[in-house]
């Protein structure tokens, strides 16, 4: 006869097996983890280095002008920046794509030539440092995008590239902002006109200052239009759409002093006809030149005879006060040269010529104005023992 388990003995009997079904699942647990198998390898392996890369601006115009720096920053196991490593920058595609070049270099090539790699060593902060220049014309019809590549030299027999940057790269007929309109049937073009203003007397842009851009000699053409837009393509990699006015104004940054750039208007009239202008290539200066007026010298002596010539062992005066140093300018400074290896300075000063008499020694005065311009007046004295 079975006898019924007391409530106790219940109780015990599901705690024992709770315990036994959380042993089966630690162990199963337990069997899981001893076979466990390694994820895949994301992406390859870089052996401890690796390539940031990026290019400044990433937009720019296929005008052959623009340009950018491509920025490599190479760093080991530690996220350390590694410096001395050499880089080597490519483009990857067509090669009418643009150029590469260093990153102070000129613009390397012709129209028509297009060179696509360089090589640029990592800094002291781990950064090599390259040029892209925009291509003269692209065949691209419409916009495109250029891809640049870069790997460490000498670390990877199949050059695979470590990393890549993209830029924006307008077609050249379809200047900053954009886009330029349909015309409709029959639409005459108008004619487009830019002049530049607040630029420096010889044409030159001081970088930090604005320029403006007038487009007000430009006309619609068609009859009964209007220019209704004027689209400022100012040379850098910007541009600037106006609809309200026919002046446009930019300022440059000093990162382009040494460049000249290129400003172009292009004009839109009411039935949707487009035409364009540039404007002479101006070079951005980090401040206008200064105009300075050229100084005129003039010497004079006294205490010679009355016939000209200078007594030896005698002391002569020279005088240079009535030079001028021009509009607006002063005399900085008076250098006199007596002919026998002796010099002087100042408006006046004296000098005394030593034996043999006979000779002929010439007095040279140069004068310098306050703006750095010099001149000089020169004047022949023959030596005598006493006056005719």
């Amino acid at each position: 006869m079975r006898l019924k388990p007391s409530l106790q003995e219940e109780t015990m009997l599901r705690t024992y097996w709770r315990l036994f079904a959380v042993a089966l699942v630690v162990t199963a647990a337990g069997c899981l983890l001893d076979n466990a198998e390694a994820p895949d390898l994301a992406g390859p392996s870089l052996r401890g280095r690796a390539i940031e890369i990026r290019a400044i601006p990433d937009q720019l115009i296929s005008d052959g002008w623009s340009s950018s720096v491509i920025e490599a920053v190479l760093q080991g196991p530690n996220s350390e920046r590694l410096s001395g490593a050499n880089i080597f920058f490519d483009i990857n595609g067509f090669v009418d794509l643009g150029n590469l070049a260093p990153l102070n270099g000129p613009r390397p090539g012709t129209v028509g030539v297009e060179a696509t790699q360089v090589t640029a060593t990592t800094d002291g902060n781990g950064v090599a440092r390259a040029r892209y220049w925009a291509p003269f014309r692209t065949d691209q019809p419409s916009d495109t995008v250029v891809t640049i590549l870069a790997r460490e030299e000498g670390t990877n027999f199949r050059e695979v590239p470590f990393a890549q940057t993209d830029i924006f790269l307008r077609a050249a007929d379809r200047p900053l902002p954009g886009p330029i309109p349909t015309p409709q049937p029959g639409c005459d073009e108008p004619t487009a006109d830019v002049q530049l203003s607040g630029t420096c007397s010889g044409g030159e842009i001081e970088a930090g200052t604005p320029i403006f851009a007038l487009g007000g000699g430009s006309a619609a053409t068609e009859p009964g239009a209007v220019i209704t837009t004027f689209i400022f393509d100012w040379g850098d990699g910007t541009g600037t759409d106006v609809t309200s006015s026919s002046t446009g104004s930019h300022q440059y940054g000093s990162s382009l002093i040494g460049r000249s750039v290129r400003v172009q208007l292009t004009v839109v009239n009411s039935c949707g006809a487009s035409s364009s202008a540039t404007a002479s290539d101006a070079e951005v200066v980090a401040a206008c030149p200064t105009s300075c007026p050229t100084p005129s010298a003039s010497l004079s002596a006294s205490g010679i005879c009355a016939s000209g010539e200078i007594l030896v062992g005698a002391a002569t005066s020279f005088d240079g006060s009535a030079s001028s140093a021009g509009t607006g300018e002063t005399i900085a400074s008076y250098s006199w040269s007596f002919g026998d290896g002796s010099t002087g300075s100042g408006a006046s000063t004296s000098h005394m010529y030593a034996l043999p008499a006979g000779l002929s020694r010439t007095v040279i005065l140069t004068v310098r104005n306050s703006c750095g311009a010099t001149d000089t007046d020169s004047q022949a004295f023959d030596l005598v023992a006493a006056c005719p």
